[in-house]
């Protein structure tokens, strides 16, 4: 009897050992379980976080250097340095879509590569939130805007005068931006209201109707 009843000690007590082994391993598991759904989580809702910071970021750099581009080019094609309406353009700008020096955010505005083109860097840092576990307490945001400033569209003669050549004898009346009836020469300025060419063909750009005219009421 006294040989069982040690027999039985034994196999309790190397029990207890295998169970104490047992919840060490599931301690383990679950250590390792929660920092991967730390991570996920981290993922989720800090790099959400991190994009919603970017697409507004880059809306503000493009908002400011579509703002800014308008007074370019520079005088002598000078660079939109600090003081020219250019660059204090774009800074009130992107400050009042809430990227300030007050916010913790550097805008800079660039030469574009060209003298009509302005470039804008907008960058702030954000405080994370399940990040910071990985020691990650703020990421850093930075977006790049690039804006032109095209030439006028051309109207009319390609010469560089509007309406008759004072200068030259033999020539058409050209008055360039005329709108004529139809029945007059396209050589009196009127592309596509004239029928006829000044030679008394037809013009090929004639067309009806001709122009759409719009009226706006004001209201009461």
């Amino acid at each position: 009897m006294r040989v069982r009843l040690r027999q039985v000690a034994a196999w309790i007590r190397i029990s207890e050992k295998e169970t104490a082994a047992e919840k060490g391993a599931v301690l383990i598991l679950v250590a390792m379980t929660l920092t991967v759904l730390m991570g996920m989580t981290a993922m989720a809702a800090d790099y959400g976080w991190l994009y919603y910071n970017q697409l507004n970021t880059r809306k503000a750099a493009e908002a400011a250097a579509l703002a800014g581009v308008v007074h370019m080019p520079q005088p002598d094609c000078a660079d939109p340095t600090v003081g020219t309406d250019p660059y204090t353009t774009a800074i009130d700008i992107a400050s009042r879509n809430g990227y300030s020096t007050a916010s913790g955010a550097t805008v800079t505005p660039l030469p574009g590569g060209t003298c009509a083109r302005l470039r804008v860097d907008i960058s702030r840092p954000i405080n994370t939130f399940f990040l910071r576990v990985f020691g990650y307490d703020t990421l850093n945001v930075t977006e790049t805007a690039t804006a032109e400033q095209l030439p006028p569209l051309k109207l009319g003669s390609d010469e560089p005068y509007l309406g008759e050549d004072p200068t030259e004898t033999g020539r058409d009346r050209n008055f360039f931006l005329a709108i004529s009836g139809e029945d007059r020469a396209k050589g009196q300025g009127d592309a596509v209201a004239a029928r006829y060419r000044n030679n008394g063909n037809s013009n090929p750009e004639y067309e009806v109707p001709a122009y759409y005219y719009a009226f706006e009421i004001p209201g009461g």
